[in-house]
């Protein structure tokens, strides 16, 4: 063999290892820019994500905390509940979050009556009416042996004026509301009621009370 057949094999062999570095450097761009390209995806996806919770919770949704007992046994102190007032109108059984003047925290409380009803209540039977028609009141925490409180703070039968609704809490002995505060002016409630998201274990939705 000739010796010059090597060298012109090994310059061959050389020059081959060298066309073929270009070509690696190219799939080495090739993955990074398809890497940064899947990045910015998922960055442009999450912002996305978190503007559209930003606005719901913003316009839409609020988190509030139950304060306190009125709403046993169908709500619990520290609860927390997404509330909307989004193309809210009340309704008897709605159970409502209301801002009320002289009252640092939300309140949570259930509308018995809104604006042209009649209310009525027999404190001895824990009996409500409203026009007239005792309320299937299931979810009331009732004392047995003791009246319902909050006689004699408003007359009745009581009607509802235009704009305003009248709220009881469920546990109606250990509640402040329309009873002793008058009606509530409707624009005040700051929405209904819908999910009960924490604690956990009792997650999920909070149904409005319905009269057949």
């Amino acid at each position: 063999m000739n010796p010059n057949d090597n060298d012109e094999k090994d310059i061959y062999d050389k020059i081959s290892k060298d066309d073929n570095i270009p070509e690696e450097n190219a799939k080495g761009s090739n993955g990074f820019a398809v890497a940064s390209n899947e990045i910015y995806d998922w960055t442009e996806t999450f912002v996305f994500a978190l503007c559209v919770v930003v606005i719901l919770f913003t316009f839409i949704f609020r988190i509030v905390t139950v304060d306190g007992q009125s709403m046993q046994m169908t709500l619990h102190d520290k609860e927390r509940l997404l509330i909307s007032d989004m193309l809210y109108t009340p309704k008897t059984g709605d159970i409502v979050v209301i801002q009320a003047k002289g009252f640092d925290n939300p309140l949570v409380k259930r509308v018995i009556a809104t604006e042209g009803q009649t209310v009525s209540i027999d404190f001895n039977k824990w009996e409500v009416s409203v026009d007239g028609v005792v309320l299937d009141e299931p979810y009331v925490n009732f004392v047995s042996g003791e009246q319902m409180r909050g006689n004699g703070y408003q007359q009745y039968p009581f009607k509802v004026s235009k704009g305003n609704v009248f709220v009881m809490g469920d546990n109606r002995n250990n509640s402040t509301d329309s009873r002793y505060l008058g009606e509530i002016d409707a624009r005040n409630i700051v929405g209904r009621v819908m999910l009960r998201v924490f604690p956990f274990n009792k997650a999920g939705l909070v149904k409005p009370a319905t009269q057949d």
